[in-house]
């Protein structure tokens, strides 16, 4: 089943002018946020807006906007399209909608008001650094390293870029240089906006403690801002549902309903928290709550994952049917690819296409843990093990603690033959999350039991 790809007509230009935009993709117990991803790349413009570092100059543009400044911004340009500042200023404001809402339409509409005010004014810094922020939010990680690093070029302690680079850097898998930002980013400010991101390299590295510790920190110093606090007790609640403590993070989740713009994450957050407790009902009633948010991507899996636990096949072919109607989208607009996405498919799909999804998302992210662990399980679901078990030590070589990733890797290993090693993922997996092998129920639960014998068996 071929995947069709970007088209000359740029349908990332349309999306960006008012077409029908793809549904919006929350991130998952995986991210990215991207994802997003985990990124948190919406704080970063937002406490920067807040803190006064955008400095814009208002010589061309009218001397005041008012109450809807992308309006009045639009109606300017249509006198004056030439005005490159009023350009990159329309795509700061669409910026900040795109990071507030993880809007992937207007972060097609920054990028077009951005690559428009680049034309006019070629290499201006601020029009670059903005470039890098929504290029993160739309996956394109490369070209996010190199909008973010020509901003750091001439501008070395530019906070903004730092934090996208970092944000790309850990997407494309290049944890050591990720690592290194994030310490400079921390020691220009050691703010919400760097350890959050700290917490994220560490959580990715294997120290999910020591990410643990990062992201109250950071939650602490965001203490002034109810957006970011309510944000960050959403990052928070999901390094604890890794190592399996579902009641702290059903806390978080519920201290971060109190704010519009996390709701929604934190509603999707409860719903996989009661579905992993086996509690179908309460997880599907929590994503009808949300109306119209649960179309994101990581709700439409979310009740996709509950119909398919609970027999509901008319379900999960319809949320398979929307969830592969946000990817096409994604990919019309030239937006990457989710590892999320991969699984879903792989899991209740098209094996053959989730392997090519798989391709595409480690086209974005060459290096990634989790766009490794993407292909590993659509190369075994496909029946390639001997790909699976390459994909899988790629994902696993940081020593990740993730008992997703860990159940997959000890299935896909045990099916290589590598009971010792299977044994040893199994158990890591059972250590950080007793309840994990729940979510492969009906799917791969026989072999798990397979390997917990095995696991029984080497143990003294």
């Amino acid at each position: 089943m071929p995947i069709s790809t970007h088209d000359e007509t740029s349908a990332a230009a349309d999306l960006g002018r008012g077409a029908q935009a793809p549904l919006p993709r929350e991130g998952g117990r995986n991210h990215t946020r991207i994802r997003t991803l985990r990124s948190v790349t919406g704080l970063v413009l937002i406490a920067a807006l807040a803190g006064g570092l955008f400095t814009w100059s208002v010589n061309s543009t009218p001397d005041t906007l008012g109450a809807a400044p992308t309006a009045d911004l639009r109606s300017w340009l249509d006198d004056h399209p030439d005005d490159a500042l009023a350009w990159q200023q329309l795509g700061d404001l669409y910026l900040v909608d795109a990071t507030a809402a993880d809007d992937l339409a207007a972060y097609l509409s920054a990028v077009d008001a951005l690559e428009m005010a680049d034309s006019l004014e070629p290499t201006q810094i601020e029009t670059t650094r903005s470039l890098a922020v929504a290029s993160v939010g739309l996956h394109r990680f490369d070209t996010a390293a190199t909008h973010a690093s020509a901003v750091l070029d001439r501008r070395p302690d530019d906070r903004i870029a730092l934090a996208a680079l970092v944000d790309s850097l850990v997407e494309l898998g290049r944890y050591d240089d990720a690592a290194a930002a994030s310490d400079r980013l921390a020691r220009l400010r050691p703010d919400s906006i760097s350890l959050s991101r700290r917490s994220y390299v560490r959580q990715l590295t294997g120290d999910l403690e020591g990410a643990i510790d990062s992201m109250y920190a950071a939650r602490t110093a965001s203490l002034g801002s109810p957006i970011e606090t309510a944000r960050l007790s959403t990052f928070l609640a999901e390094l604890h549902r890794l190592r399996g403590d579902r009641t702290l993070a059903t806390d978080l989740y519920r201290e971060a309903l109190t704010d519009a713009d996390t709701a929604s994450r934190a509603t999707v957050g409860l719903a996989q928290v009661a579905a992993g407790d086996g509690d179908f009902a309460e997880s599907l009633r929590l994503l009808d709550s949300r109306g119209s948010a649960s179309n994101s991507l990581a709700a439409l899996q979310t009740q996709g994952r509950v119909m398919a636990a609970s027999g509901d096949d008319f379900g999960l072919a319809r949320a398979l049917e929307q969830v592969r109607a946000v990817v096409d989208g994604s990919i019309a607009a030239d937006i990457g690819v989710d590892p999320s996405e991969v699984l879903f498919e792989a899991d209740f799909g098209d094996p053959e296409r989730a392997s090519e999804l798989a391709q595409l998302v480690l086209v974005a992210q060459p290096d990634g843990i989790y766009a490794h662990r993407a292909a590993a399980w659509a190369a075994f679901v496909d029946g390639d093990v001997t790909s699976a078990v390459e994909h899988i030590d790629q994902a696993t070589r940081t020593g990740v603690q993730d008992p997703l990733v860990l159940a997959h890797a000890a299935l896909i290993r045990h099916a290589a033959g590598d009971d010792d090693g299977a044994a040893r993922d199994y158990a890591a997996a059972i250590r950080l999350d007793p309840g994990v092998v729940r979510a492969y129920d009906g799917l791969r639960s026989d072999m798990f039991t397979q390997i917990a014998l095995s696991a029984e068996e080497a143990t003294p």
